[in-house]
């Protein structure tokens, strides 16, 4: 993508935040203004449309790779007079075991939920259950297993993601035939415990 618009003639500023949007005499939205923090210098953009696409909020949730979804987009909306809708209808939840950090929910897919005494959790599911694991979480442990990947897609897996099982090979887990568990209670993670958090 980055390539394509360069090709395109789009000016690209690396490491180079913006810290407010521009408005004009009407109160519209014409560019933005931001540092350089390389050249330690100041940039501003006057432009007739601008397109905020900077991620989510959550910077705090300690997942892999989330302590720069700092809600920046949002802060800049909000201050020049937008209003957020929707924001209940976004997906707080990721899945990830809690003796790890990876969110990576594509995989849970292919996974049971269930109770500690076995049963599965009704409308568990990593696409359009999670609010049911959370739910259940909040009474106690939840386990997983994914054990609905075939041979096929479990080496599928390993190959194309092989980060995601970091935390099970390190702990000597097979996600595929056992399964993990989790608690809401705690935000300590601990390898021995072998639980999974829902973190938001």
């Amino acid at each position: 993508m980055r390539k394509r618009a360069k090709q395109a003639g789009v000016t690209i500023l690396d490491h180079s935040p913006a810290l407010e949007l521009l408005v004009d005499e009407s109160g519209a939205v014409a560019g933005a203004a931001g540092i350089q923090r390389q050249k330690k210098d100041r940039w501003t953009v006057r432009a007739k449309a601008v397109v905020i696409a900077t991620g989510g909020c959550a910077f705090l949730s300690k997942t892999l790779g989330s302590n720069v979804l700092t809600a920046d987009g949002y802060l800049l909306a909000a201050e020049v007079g937008a209003e957020l809708t929707s924001m209940e209808f976004s997906s707080p939840y990721a899945i990830s075991p809690a003796f790890g950090s990876v969110t990576k929910t594509l995989f849970y897919g292919w996974a049971s939920f269930s109770y500690e005494d076995g049963s599965l959790v009704p409308g568990a599911a990593s696409k359009g259950g999670r609010s049911a694991i959370a739910r259940a979480l909040r009474q106690g442990p939840v386990y997983a297993q994914l054990d609905k990947a075939d041979t096929d897609v479990q080496r599928s897996m390993r190959v194309s993601q092989p980060n995601f099982f970091l935390p099970f090979d390190r702990t000597g887990i097979d996600p595929f035939t056992e399964r993990f568990p989790g608690d809401a209670s705690s935000g300590r993670h601990r390898a021995q415990d072998r639980r999974l958090a829902h973190r938001g």
